[in-house]
């Protein structure tokens, strides 16, 4: 029952009752409780072991199919891989996604130069029907840009991924990744830059450092590639990126960090710079943003 006092003003005692003796349940000095899971198993409590994450490993999986066949796959365990919306890199709580199967949703565009646009495509997409279809505009340094922010603040490691297909060539693709705190904003940003195959990072201060050469992402119309940069926004440092198959450690490069009053929330951004005359063409799938990311 209700006593009309907010529940700060309250106390509980959790009580258990084992072997038919009532024993309080306690918790640790920052309120968390403990426990230890188990389970039967032939007869005997088997307790269930974590790995080095602190993550329970477990199978998910149905017993027998329709005509009482022993599964090693079944329906449970399909429906929780094919609703993920995190497509390679599973780590990391998830927070945001977009796949534009609704529209536009919070992502907001941005276009300079002759024939630069920003549109849904519902001819080209990797799920839900729709993707982003930026195109550059014909000047040099013409560009599209897809970004929206999230209005979260995690104290943990945060990553941004996203899945892209290129109809041309072009210049470079530029993915930014920006948490502010409050006080404290910590810019992480991704060049790869398709003449050279080269991958750079910006540096504290505005700089930009290449880390990787000879990176082949190949450009083919129907083939959508993977990016995911994770990064610790805490002390301003990089921690890892995704592309494709291949993962680059970035623990020793820091973030460019300055210190500025503003509203706690994570950037994110997705940049197509095309050739000077042309108007090059990629298109952005499942966009998604992910919170207390593993070291």
């Amino acid at each position: 029952m209700s006593s009309g006092f907010p529940d700060w003003t309250r106390a509980y005692l959790l009580i258990g009752s084992h072997e038919g003796e009532l024993i309080p349940v306690y918790v640790d000095e920052d309120g968390h409780l403990y426990a230890a899971l188990q389970g039967e198993y032939e007869g005997q409590l088997r307790t269930i072991a974590l790995d080095d994450q602190g993550r329970i490993s477990a199978f998910i999986i149905d017993s027998t199919d329709a005509w009482g066949q022993m599964l090693s796959v079944g329906n449970a365990e399909l429906a929780a891989r094919l609703g993920s919306s995190i497509r390679h890199d599973r780590r990391g709580q998830l927070i945001y996604s977009n796949d534009f199967s609704q529209g536009w949703g919070s992502v907001l565009r941005e276009v300079f130069g002759t024939g630069s646009s920003v549109s849904l495509d519902c001819a080209n997409s990797e799920t839900g029907g729709y993707s982003a279809k930026l195109v550059s505009g014909t000047e040099p340094g013409g560009c599209a840009r897809i970004y929206g922010r999230v209005p979260y603040l995690p104290k943990t490691l945060t990553g941004f991924a996203v899945r892209y297909m290129t109809e041309t060539d072009y210049g470079y693709l530029r993915f930014s990744l920006v948490h502010y705190d409050g006080d404290v904003i910590a810019y992480a940003r991704i060049k790869y830059d398709l003449s050279d195959k080269s991958l750079w990072l910006i540096q504290p201060g505005g700089s930009w450092l290449q880390f990787a050469e000879n990176v082949e992402i190949p450009v083919v119309d129907g083939l959508y590639h993977y990016f995911k940069l994770v990064i610790d926004p805490i002390n301003g440092k990089y921690c890892r990126l995704l592309m494709n198959n291949a993962t680059y450690d970035l623990s020793d490069y820091s973030c460019w960090v300055s210190t500025e009053e503003n509203n706690p929330c994570i950037l994110f951004s997705v940049y197509l710079y095309g050739r000077s005359g042309y108007n090059d063409v990629i298109y952005v799938d499942n966009l998604t943003i992910t919170v207390s990311e593993p070291t």
